[in-house]
């Protein structure tokens, strides 16, 4: 069983020191609450607005920021990052929507490069898994959960946990459309065939005013939920 924080935290574009402390405030918070894991959003420290990419340069200052911050409180951490692509592979392509997960070592443990994401974005081609401390984990961002290749390559991976950073432009709340979408979760949840389930964190980072975070077991069914900002500790 895994003690885990998932940190619905706003997120305001381009305000990367303000975005810096909301993250860091909620990983001492996540160690202090006994967690073993915590998760951010997608791309949390930069934010993003449509064919804007100012600020995927700074990957490799920020990840190192997040590799001491792991390090510091023995905790692993995982978020969405804008990352500049290695190599250029055309010139419309300039960067990727990438996330991480950090060890309590300090390092990078695996590295996820969306696949469902708009033509100016370079496009992941991969699933990844490791083996940690806490089980097998997956990694994959927001609309990957919903492409049927991820699920089957997930799947195929034979593992405990998913983490799936999540970044929405609409607000949640209890309506129809919300629990839809919660539910249409549960269904691909369901078919990546986790073990033990999945964590799913999501910001509106575009205003920086709500968000939401779900805990699912192996059958897609939420264990525990929150909407709006803050800190949702789950054990799965």
């Amino acid at each position: 069983m895994v003690i885990a924080a998932l940190a619905s935290m706003s997120v305001r574009v381009g305000d990367v020191a303000g975005n810096w402390l909301r993250l860091r405030r909620y990983a001492w918070l996540s160690a202090l609450r006994g967690a073993e894991l915590v998760v951010f959003p997608e791309y949390c420290l930069t934010g993003f607005r449509a064919w804007w990419f100012g600020d995927a340069a700074l990957y490799w200052e920020l990840l190192g920021m997040v590799e001491r911050l792991a390090r510091s409180l023995r905790l692993y951490v995982a978020l969405g990052l804008l990352e500049p692509p290695e190599v250029i592979a055309a010139p419309h392509c300039p960067a990727y929507n990438s996330a991480v997960l950090v060890s309590p070592e300090g390092s990078v443990v695996l590295k996820h490069r969306k696949w469902e994401e708009p033509i100016l974005f370079c496009r992941g081609s991969e699933v990844g898994a490791v083996d940690t401390s806490l089980g097998r984990v997956a990694l994959i961002i927001c609309g990957d959960l919903f492409n049927k290749r991820v699920r089957e390559s997930v799947r195929g991976l034979s593992v405990d946990y998913l983490i799936v950073p999540m970044d929405r432009s609409g607000t949640p709340g209890i309506d129809y459309d919300f629990m839809e979408e919660v539910d249409a979760m549960g269904e691909a949840v369901r078919e990546c065939g986790v073990r033990r389930g999945a964590l799913i964190v999501n910001t509106h980072s575009h205003d920086g005013s709500h968000g939401f975070a779900l805990v699912l077991d192996s059958s897609g069914t939420v264990l525990s939920a929150s909407v709006g900002e803050g800190l949702l500790m789950a054990k799965l």
